[in-house]
């Protein structure tokens, strides 16, 4: 016992020799320095000074917060993504990586403090008992003592990151098997391939976990992702027959100008985007998404459309002819069509309310395939034609037939023009452009029959069509007038407030002195809008109003005895609707009506010669001469229809004759009723195939 006592001052001694032999050297200008066996991270601090430490941790925060993150991309099968949905730990490494993307860490908002890590630092193996501090120097001698690592990274940054860089760029649709029609049936073209989908939120877990499970300059995730199967494979119609179903055509003009060649390139394109789609039972599709956006970097261009009942220029005019010719295979088959819109205008391809129009966002045909097989898509055109067939395995009984009649429930074909007044134009006699088309209310009814017997028939599509304005272009230079829209019609006032005289064509009367008269001071029809209804101009009283001061010393002349009607019908098929409404094959502008040749103001026109018909730039307008003075009045050629349909062994073609001139010619040509029992128009009841036709 004593001799134990005694070697107790030897062994407190040489505690406090170790304790010292371990600590910090003392105090000195550089400050206490930082015991053996400190680290930051992978940082040794063992040995520097406060101020040194300081900076080797400021330089370690620096590293990390300029290198990458390291997301490595694997396809995980669906059970792995189902498990880390549900919160449960999976070893993702044993799935091969499809590719890795880099991302630096300083995206995420990487930010650092060495506050804490200081203050550690300074009182490891200086606080505490005697024995405690010793014990706690050497296993830093011999281990290492981690300082508390204090960063962070923000969130929402890396959401934001995931959901619009890393999402889109990692992101794959599955592209399906690709088929072509031959001789042989279906032919595969082309394999399928899986797509990829990015699981945003288990992708955002991801990488905050990699932070939170510690830091360095090689920080690496795995991103939940996960492999989309194809629709159609190739392996999957082995086994069945395919057969055409249904096919319809229209015909379209190709024409040499900017517009229909532009119209034209666009039905091309929205044909090859669409040629070879598959259609899965129970698929529900929309043609917009087959098409695509109407932008000229997919290659379409600028045509004409109809969109609030006017005739505009659109990216993809056209495309709506390609959707009317699909829409009537859709009809053929009676797949489901969910939803689908007329033109606000008429178009002359299909027959009234058997049309289809699309506008990206807006209007859309969509449809479910409601058959037990997948339905394969075929689209081509020619020179002048667009095609759209069916093909499939048609389930519905041979002895039933279906077909599709347009029934017009209103139409009301007055419709009076727009007044331009151009203020930079001198008054002369005013010129018409555009197109006219009346206002019709329709639908068409579904008709089947069962051994020729007609079991329902069901109405289908209300339908309004919105009238077409002509422009009616008068030139008012040196006048101040006005127009005012009354009860739908145009009507043209004086600074007096005078209203002018109208012709049948509800233009004003040019007075050939640089003005126009007034419906005051001549006796007329007035009928509420001042209409001049024909013969002899008579004043009032002596001389008769115009809107410029000089009067004519003799009645004026008046317009042709016969005032035919302005609509035209083309001899060429005009340019055709955009993405967002197609346009008819009438052509988009009528010919301005000529100015006639100014007549003496002594000849009254009471003889003229027998109409003779003319072709103008592609426009079929007629005209005579007056007997008397040689002037010259043209007018648009105003055509009857009489259609032929077609049958099973004859081509159905429309004769066009003019009411005025009786000049005549066919077209619309439409080929003979296919010979397939199933939804197959029957010959009383036949739509015409295709509005337009060439130059006869």
């Amino acid at each position: 016992m004593f001799k134990k006592l005694r070697l107790l001052p030897i062994l407190i001694m040489a505690l406090v020799l170790a304790v010292i032999a371990f600590s910090p050297a003392g105090t000195s200008e550089a400050g206490n320095k930082i015991a053996d066996g400190v680290y930051l991270g992978d940082q040794d601090l063992s040995g520097k000074t406060m101020s040194e430490a300081a900076d080797a941790m400021e330089a370690y925060y620096e590293k990390i917060a300029a290198s990458d993150l390291t997301i490595n991309v694997r396809k995980l099968p669906s059970d792995v993504l189902n498990k880390l949905e549900a919160g449960e730990a999976v070893d993702t490494s044993k799935y091969d990586v499809v590719r890795t993307v880099k991302v630096p860490v300083s995206t995420f908002d990487f930010d650092y403090s060495i506050e804490e890590a200081l203050r550690v630092a300074s009182t490891l193996g200086q606080t505490g008992r005697l024995v405690e501090r010793y014990k706690t120097l050497m296993d830093m001698k011999y281990g290492r003592a981690q300082l508390p690592l204090s960063y962070s990274v923000n969130g929402e940054k890396v959401k934001e990151y995931v959901d619009k860089v890393f999402a889109p760029e990692n992101t794959k649709d599955p592209v399906d098997a690709k088929f072509s029609w031959g001789k042989d049936g279906l032919q595969v073209r082309q394999k399928e391939q899986d797509g990829l989908k990015v699981y945003n939120n288990l992708t955002v877990n991801a990488i905050l976990q990699a932070f939170e499970n510690g830091i360095s300059d090689s920080i690496s995730c795995t991103a939940a992702v996960g492999a989309v199967p194809a629709a159609v494979t190739a392996d999957s119609l082995t086994n069945i027959k395919f057969g055409r179903v249904a096919t319809y055509t229209t015909k379209f003009w190709r024409g040499n100008d900017e517009s229909s060649s532009n119209r034209s390139h666009n039905i091309d394109l929205a044909a090859r985007y669409v040629n070879g789609t598959m259609i899965n039972p129970g698929q529900r599709a929309s043609l917009n998404q087959l098409i695509g956006m109407r932008t000229p970097e997919r290659g379409f261009k600028v045509g004409k459309a109809f969109y609030n009942g006017k005739v505009v220029d659109d990216y993809g005019g056209g495309v709506c002819q390609f959707a009317t010719t699909f829409y009537q295979c859709l009809l053929q088959t009676e797949l489901t069509v969910n939803v689908r819109y007329n033109h606000s205008l008429a178009v002359t391809y299909v027959d009234y309310s058997q049309d289809a129009t699309l506008d990206w966002g807006y209007c859309d045909l969509v449809f479910t395939n409601n058959w037990n097989n997948p339905i394969y898509v075929e689209c081509s055109t020619t020179y002048n034609t667009v095609t759209v067939s069916f093909y499939g395995v048609d389930e519905r009984p041979k002895n039933r037939t279906v077909v599709y009649k347009s029934v017009v429930d209103e139409e009301i074909k007055t419709v009076y023009p727009a007044i331009v007044l151009e203020d930079d134009k001198a008054p002369a006699y005013p010129t018409r452009e555009g197109q006219v088309l009346p206002a019709v209310k329709s639908h068409i009814e579904k008709i089947v029959r069962v051994n020729g017997v007609v079991q329902s028939t069901t109405k289908m599509n209300n339908d309004y069509y919105r009238p077409l304005r002509a422009n009616v272009h008068v030139g008012t230079k040196g006048l101040k007038l006005t127009v005012k829209r009354e009860n739908d019609i145009d009507k043209i006032y004086d600074q007096n407030g005078n209203q002018l005289l109208m012709n049948t064509k509800y233009e004003p009367i040019y007075n050939g002195k640089g003005g126009y008269y007034l419906a005051k001071d001549y006796k007329h029809d007035a009928d509420g809008v001042a209409v001049y209804s024909g013969g002899q101009l008579v004043p009032v009283s002596n001389g008769g109003g115009s809107t410029t001061p000089t009067q004519p010393t003799t009645p004026p002349t008046t317009e042709a005895p016969t005032t035919p009607p302005t609509t035209e019908a083309p001899t060429t098929p005009p340019t055709q609707p955009s993405s967002s409404e197609t346009q008819p094959t009438q052509p988009s502008t009528e010919p301005s009506t000529e100015a006639p040749t100014q007549p003496s103001t002594e000849c009254q026109h009471t003889s003229f010669t027998e109409w003779k018909h003319i072709l103008d730039n592609g426009y079929h307008k007629h005209t005579h001469t007056c007997n008397d003075c040689g002037k010259v009045e043209t007018w648009p050629c105003d055509f009857t229809e009489v259609v032929t349909p077609p049958t099973t062994t004859s081509q159905g073609y429309t004769t066009y004759t003019c009411k005025i001139c009786h000049f005549s010619y066919e077209g619309n040509y439409v080929d003979p009723i296919p010979t397939q029992p199933v939804t197959q128009p029957s010959s009383e009841e036949t739509e015409p195939e295709g509005g337009d036709a060439g130059t006869p």
